[in-house]
């Protein structure tokens, strides 16, 4: 039997002084919500989440410190390969031996 009931958040305790905890709950009754969707609703408004835009922006920069580190690294181990002569370097399409 599948249990068609959402799944319910663990609780989280939030300790705060009385006198913001009855202004929390004076604006939920306003509101009509409970003290969790009063203070759920203010978070959200507080901190919206992530724009499009800015979601790609640090997805890019991600990627992009990614690829420089990688970059960095290589760049690193060959150096460490040419230092230690087990790495050799072709500056055109010639193979040692050819004209």
């Amino acid at each position: 039997m599948t249990d068609s009931a959402p799944k319910q958040e663990p609780p989280y305790g939030l300790r705060m002084p009385p006198d913001l905890k009855a202004r929390v709950k004076a604006a939920a009754e306003a509101n009509n919500r409970s003290m969790n969707a009063e203070i759920v609703a203010t978070l959200e408004e507080k901190y919206p989440p992530p724009s499009l835009a800015e979601f790609e922006e640090a997805s890019a920069l991600t990627i992009k410190d990614g690829l420089t580190r990688r970059a960095r690294l290589f760049n690193e181990w060959v150096t460490i390969r040419k230092e230690r002569g087990g790495l050799m370097v072709y500056h055109d399409d010639t193979q040692p031996g050819e004209p």
